[in-house]
């Protein structure tokens, strides 16, 4: 694959380094390959190689076929004893801070030779182009491109400081959240509220304050700024140390979807695929696993 090094590198020098050859090695390779297809593949410059219209499309077919070894290099991982590898995932601010630290500490004391490359970011990663293994993600997946390995649903409640709730009255009913400050999430534009009798009740947060971060509403809501529609699993230890309350008890918004991610065209490595399936086993047994709706 001299050729594909050149071209992926731009150039004989940096293709060599890549290699692990000499300069003249990879020179005469690509000059006996023009040779052999009669065709001037590349331009050379004195700094750097420019592909010539033929070169262009045999890039492309050696793209195809690197991909290819790789992907057959991967498969035959399964054969090694050890899992090792990195895996290269990416997942939400808030969920990455509350879940990731127990998850990935259980997964490496089993295989200490798997390292993670961890991205929190609350926007959501084309994963080709970033070359990222996995995603975790809320939501239906409706992309046919990716597989979703589902993992639990989060119930989604009304929280708020005790401080504010004491202060203003539990507003006892749906209705009642008109006169209490809100704070708006773009995943819950409207709360559409149901209880376990059937009644049901939609409000729209006032706008007056507004944050697309999970985690910065949750630091909000027990300042006592306002009301948000928060995941159970993140304000659990503040509930927990009575500092935030569920300020309408029996009312819940519609589960939250989580998932594990990955692209359906890309063999996974082994550090991934055990990866995906120690922690589907792990949410399965896990609190957070367990909260599902009845």
């Amino acid at each position: 694959m001299t050729f594909h090094a050149v071209a992926r590198r731009g150039g004989i020098t940096a293709a060599a380094e890549l290699l692990g050859v000499s300069k003249s090695t990879v020179s005469l390779a690509l000059t006996r390959l023009e040779a052999e297809l009669e065709l001037k593949l590349v331009q050379r410059s004195t700094r750097r190689i420019s592909l010539t219209p033929a070169g262009r499309q045999l890039r492309a077919h050696t793209s195809r076929v690197q991909a290819e070894l790789e992907d057959a290099a991967r498969s035959m991982e399964r054969f090694r004893d050890e899992v090792s590898g990195t895996v290269r995932l990416t997942i939400s601010t808030a969920s990455g801070h509350a879940l990731l630290p127990e998850l990935l500490g259980a997964f490496r004391a089993e295989h200490p030779a798997v390292s993670f490359d961890v991205e929190l970011t609350d926007a959501e990663t084309d994963m080709i182009a970033s070359s990222t293994d996995l995603a975790f993600r809320t939501g239906h997946q409706r992309s046919s491109s990716l597989i979703a390995r589902h993992l639990t649903d989060f119930r989604i409640r009304l929280y708020g400081a005790r401080e504010l709730v004491d202060r203003l009255g539990p507003p006892g009913r749906p209705e009642a959240l008109e006169h209490f400050p809100c704070i708006a999430h773009p995943a819950f534009p409207t709360w559409a509220l149901a209880d376990s009798e059937g009644n049901r009740h939609t409000h729209r947060p006032r706008s007056d304050l507004a944050s697309s971060s999970l985690t910065l509403n949750r630091l909000l809501v027990s300042s006592g700024e306002g009301i948000a529609a928060l995941p159970d699993y993140l304000v659990a230890d503040d509930v927990h140390g009575g500092r935030v309350v569920d300020v309408l008890p029996g009312w819940t918004l519609p589960a939250m979807p989580f998932a594990l991610t990955y692209p359906a065209r890309i063999q996974p490595s082994r550090a991934v695929s055990t990866f995906v399936e120690f922690t589907v086993r792990h949410f399965e047994r896990s609190v957070v696993g367990a909260q599902r709706p009845a």
